[in-house]
């Protein structure tokens, strides 16, 4: 601590330290933080084979998780304890296409009705049609499309997906947000790597940075939940360095569309945290709950086998790169786990809140 900082201003230095102590192991046992971002899976069913979809990897296995749609009321109770307990970012997707749950204009229309979130969902965009446009752009903070490319390469790896379906929807929706003089919902393309080649990626954003807000290039993950970490040295290097703590279970949970709970959106076969379901529980009495205390410490003692999933993941590398970067047009963000690619000129900083909306999807 800088003594001469701290006798200028000390109550920011005193505000700071509960902030570092919950990252402690005294913290993980005694301190319950805030939690900041919920994600709820309305569905675990989808109607696309993505061909690097991790659900084709547990199909192999025999492991396919039961498929059903939330039940609404128990959807309006998550989205009311959470706007009870301060939470500020909603995410309506985990696992499944979200558009295909019957009631998701409603659930969407309800969550936003509290006036105390920032909402906003992933989606193939295939069923992104003319009213459910309409209740995104006026509901929603921020919006995430699947594509992987041009047509041949999208309708081959998306397979079920149609090219020229997914971009009509996502110009409709630029153009309806446009016609209301709007800057949300902040709409993002998502690129999963797969068999897609450099070149292509690479006129995939610049074609679609033109139209979108950002095209976001994302890593794949391995079916044992590792990453392959590839976007620049810095990513790599911190990898190398050895694993440093996870911060998901100190602000995030995941509803799963039957009520069980998670800890990360990496979760793959949805195993769940053992004990924990919001059919039965508050998501206060959760967040507070000896099973999350015992994640969060088994983080901070550096042993990362609870839940046995966090054993190989790398998923913890994107809370500790952040590198913001300007080149050939673009302004970019890496995280390690993604790239994000915005049309930025004159080396125009990237406002706080278009991070924050993009950070939802």
């Amino acid at each position: 601590m800088n003594i001469v900082s701290f006798l200028k201003n000390p109550m920011s230095y005193i505000k700071s330290v509960p902030a570092h102590i919950q990252w402690t192991s005294f913290g993980a046992r005694y301190l319950t933080p805030k939690l900041k971002s919920v994600q709820i899976e309305p569905t675990n069913a989808c109607h696309l084979r993505c061909e690097m979809c991790t659900s084709q990897v547990i199909d192999k296995e025999s492991l396919t998780a039961k498929k059903g749609i939330m039940d609404v009321g128990l959807f309006e109770r998550i989205i009311d304890q959470s706007s009870e307990l301060g939470v500020q970012a909603i995410g309506l997707n985990y696992s499944g296409e979200p558009l295909i749950h019957p009631e998701f204009k409603r659930m969407l229309k309800y969550a936003e009705s509290k006036k105390a979130f920032s909402i906003g969902f992933n989606t193939s965009a295939d069923k992104l049609v003319s009213d459910i446009q309409d209740v995104v752009v006026e509901h929603c903070a921020g919006i995430g499309i699947s594509m992987e490319g041009f047509q041949e390469t999208h309708e081959k790896i998306r397979r079920g997906s149609s090219y020229d379906v997914v971009s009509s929807h996502v110009q409709e929706l630029i153009d309806k947000r446009k016609s209301r003089n709007q800057t949300t919902p902040h709409v993002k393309l998502n690129l999963t790597k797969s068999s897609q080649t450099e070149e292509e990626t690479k006129s995939f954003i610049d074609h679609w940075s033109q139209i979108v807000d950002c095209v976001q290039v994302n890593e794949c993950y391995n079916s044992d939940y590792s990453l392959k970490v590839s976007f620049n040295e810095d990513s790599k290097d911190t990898v190398k360095s050895g694993r440093l703590l996870c911060h998901e279970p100190w602000h995030y949970m995941a509803i799963l569309w039957d009520g069980r709970v998670t800890i990360c959106c990496n979760d793959l076969r949805q195993h769940g945290l053992k004990g924990l379901n919001a059919n039965d529980m508050s998501i206060r009495d959760i967040w507070r709950s000896s099973v999350y205390k015992s994640v969060r410490l088994s983080q901070t003692n550096r042993q990362y086998t609870d839940p046995e999933f966090c054993k190989n993941c790398d998923e913890w590398v994107k809370h500790h790169v952040n590198i913001e970067s300007q080149k050939n047009g673009y302004r970019t963000v890496n995280n390690g786990t993604n790239m994000r690619f915005y049309r930025a000129e004159n080396g125009a900083q990237i406002a706080p809140e278009v991070l924050e909306r993009s950070s939802l999807i």
